[in-house]
């Protein structure tokens, strides 16, 4: 038996059974292989999670429609078990204005703070009296500084854990400099901060809701296009979605999901014979589908886990499977 490490906390044991030859000669090549999470999933089940919040003019509606679904995200993560904390901020640096800096109080915010979706909710909806000069990545910078972090910001910042970043905007950032500049030092900031998640997957993940096209710039009375957050999605692999449409239901139910796939995808040490392939969750089978299943992400070389088949942080599960090269 042998233990690796996927992630920083995420512990797989591996058997394979080696090449075995019976008493009349017979080869059988390379055996099945069985992977499990151990007796308990010790998977890195960490989230810090930043909402940079646009608190400008016409942003009331916005904040309204995405604090209205937090909090069946809230009862997700809390059903999951997962480790996260929150903080908000907004687009408004300087003069007073509250960004670059955590809002209310407690300041953090997490599985074990009174209320916590109430809080959350009316943070989210932080007004319309903030600066028209939307600053949001340079309000990120700020809250992610050494100096911030090590005074006023302690207690968010964990570095083991992964660092989501969700952006709600109705403009495109305008922090002073480049758009080149700008985004090269946010992702200097955040490369620093944070290590890799896991081999192959990064430690930070930035989410836009906003105006990502024509459509919903004209419908906004010519609302500049997010470039900028668009482009930090891109490079972390994250999510962008319309801030036009009618209800954020489904953005946050896709912002959950994705955070779930990044924390639970399981790795697999070899292209599995996907015929072999056989999940156990409590011993108990689970099918292949993307409702309530698994299914393998072959660019990714990973099980991934849907709806009510994604595992909480305490129970066993178990991948049993033949190598694909097996002869």
């Amino acid at each position: 038996m042998k233990t690796k490490s996927v992630g920083t906390f995420l512990m797989v044991i591996a058997t394979v059974a080696s090449t075995v030859g019976c008493s009349n000669g017979t080869d059988f090549g390379i055996g099945a292989q069985n992977e499990e999470f151990g007796s308990t999933i010790n998977y890195n089940n960490k989230v810090d999670i930043v909402w940079v919040v646009d608190d400008s003019s016409s942003m009331r509606q916005h904040q309204v429609k995405l604090a209205n679904e937090v909090s069946g995200m809230v009862a997700k993560l809390n059903e999951l078990k997962m480790d996260y904390r929150m903080v908000v901020t907004t687009t408004s640096v300087g003069n007073g204005f509250g960004g670059g800096q955590y809002i209310g109080s407690p300041q953090v915010l997490s599985q074990g703070t009174p209320g916590l979706a109430g809080q959350l909710q009316s943070r989210l909806v932080s007004g319309e009296s903030g600066s028209d000069k939307e600053q949001g990545i340079l309000s990120l910078q700020n809250l992610l500084s050494d100096s911030y972090i090590s005074s006023a910001g302690q207690g968010f910042h964990r570095e083991e854990s992964l660092l989501l970043v969700n952006v709600l905007s109705d403009e495109e950032d305008q922090t002073d400099g480049s758009s080149a500049s700008v985004l090269q030092s946010i992702k200097n900031r955040m490369d620093q901060l944070k290590k890799p998640f896991r081999p192959n997957v990064g430690g930070w993940l930035v989410n836009f809701i906003g105006v990502k096209d024509t459509s919903c710039r004209n419908g906004l009375g010519m609302s500049p296009i997010g470039s900028r957050y668009l482009d930090l999605v891109e490079t972390s692999g994250g999510k962008s979605f319309s801030i036009c449409n009618a209800s954020l239901k489904d953005a946050v139910a896709s912002l959950q999901a994705r955070v779930l796939e990044i924390i639970t995808d399981y790795p697999l040490a070899s292209v599995p014979n996907l015929e072999t392939v056989r999940v156990l969750m409590n011993g108990i089978i689970i099918p292949r589908s993307t409702t309530n299943g698994w299914d393998y992400i072959p660019a990714l070389k990973v099980i991934r886990f849907y709806g009510k088949a994604i595992p909480s942080a305490d129970v066993p599960v178990r991948v049993d499977y033949t190598p694909a090269n097996a002869s």
